[in-house]
């Protein structure tokens, strides 16, 4: 083994975490899914009307055995009005066939959705053809009711890449329209600095700039398992907590957005843990 790659085995250790070696070397990269996204036709825009609620959530986990807060979630749309929901990776445990068409039958009951990919979710190395065949692309946008621009992009192994970059400006330079991101590795951890956050200094500094540049209201990501929420040179930052039941490092819940025409308003909800 190289250097390299036991560093990168005591780096998971030291976390806690579970290493699946295939998901670090057998996958494509960043660059190929990007460019394959791209190709793809994206998800339709849900239909909405000048009010409307929607959530953003991340790590389901599907195929875990403590399962999830679904049933919750699904009350929680029915009882604030959601009209649509986001996740913002890591939708599977192991990136397994079962996993993905188990995860598409239980979330389409609930309402229409949007995804993006997590580390997770590419824990086999046929896991990205897995997750395009169920869900379709990692990196597209779409526009609500010619106000709302939600931007999903690819960060499941910690780093976005030149192409998905070059896409992530083009997009972000429609000054007409709100843009909230969604990815699942955040900017920051609220932690020290480690693996729960994009890993190069570069990109880092780079996505931030973008962010602050085209006067993004919000970023959502995932991957912490635990609610934080920071406010950066005016962009909102959030890590929207978990609905798995395992692996928790907060209260579970998901991040609600209220959307007016004059205003938006964000609420994190909580579940009870039991």
């Amino acid at each position: 083994m190289k250097g390299s790659a036991r560093l990168l085995l005591l780096l998971f250790v030291l976390a806690g975490c579970e290493l699946d070696l295939r998901e670090t070397v057998l996958h494509p990269s960043a660059e190929q899914r990007t460019r394959e996204s791209l190709l793809m036709t994206p998800p339709r825009s849900v239909t909405v009307g000048d009010s409307y609620n929607f959530a953003v959530f991340a790590d389901l986990h599907i195929g875990k055995p403590a399962g999830s807060y679904l049933a919750e979630f699904q009350q929680a749309v029915d009882s604030l009005n959601i009209t649509f929901f986001c996740i913002a990776g890591d939708i599977t445990e192991h990136g397994l066939r079962t996993e993905y068409d188990s995860a598409k039958v239980v979330l389409s009951r609930i309402a229409p959705f949007y995804t993006t990919i997590g580390n997770h979710d590419l824990y086999r190395a046929d896991a990205w053809e897995n997750f395009k065949t169920t869900f379709g692309p990692a990196t597209y946008s779409v526009t609500l009711a010619d106000r709302l621009k939600l931007i999903f992009f690819d960060t499941a192994e910690g780093r976005i890449g030149q192409p998905q970059f070059d896409w992530l400006e083009r997009e972000l330079a429609d000054t007409t329209k709100i843009k909230i991101l969604i990815s699942h590795f955040p900017l920051y951890d609220d932690q020290t600095p480690g693996i729960f956050r994009l890993a190069s200094t570069t990109e880092r500094a780079k996505l931030q700039n973008l962010l602050q540049r085209y006067r993004v209201y919000a970023y959502c990501a995932g991957h912490i398992h635990g609610w934080r929420q920071i406010e950066i040179s005016g962009v909102y930052h959030f890590t929207t907590g978990t609905i798995s039941r395992a692996l928790d490092f907060g209260k579970p819940g998901f991040l609600l957005f209220r959307v007016y025409p004059d205003t938006i308003i964000w609420q994190f909800i909580t579940f009870h843990s039991s």
